[in-house]
């Protein structure tokens, strides 16, 4: 229940950050603070309905979904608008690791016949 209030918090802080710092209109910072609302909606959202998503674990509504996918969307994009680069960098590599890595395992292991 914290940990979903603290996402949201820390999503609508940067956006928020981002949108008055970097923002050359006063369109784009209010875009920036409307993104960061959305996320710390969406961290309401997960205290809100905690006991439920506990429950359901493993059986997702398309709400669940939905709210989850735009935070992880939502994350990824704050991360990146604060570091550059080096995050989609990171997650190429790691992906391409995680991705590669069980099929050279299973090419590498002798066969049985």
């Amino acid at each position: 229940m914290v940990r979903g209030i603290h996402v949201g918090f820390l999503l609508l802080m940067t956006f928020g950050l981002i949108g008055n710092f970097t923002a050359k209109s006063d369109f784009g910072r209010a875009m920036s603070w409307l993104i960061g609302g959305a996320g710390f909606l969406c961290g309401r959202y997960q205290w809100i309905f905690y006991a439920d998503l506990i429950a359901r674990d493993g059986d997702p509504t398309r709400t669940d979904l939905a709210v989850g996918t735009l935070l992880a969307v939502l994350i990824f994009e704050g991360t990146r608008r604060m570091m550059g680069l080096a995050l989609p960098l990171m997650w190429r590599r790691l992906s391409a690791l995680l991705v590669l890595r069980p099929i050279s395992a299973v090419a590498a292991q002798p066969s049985r016949l």
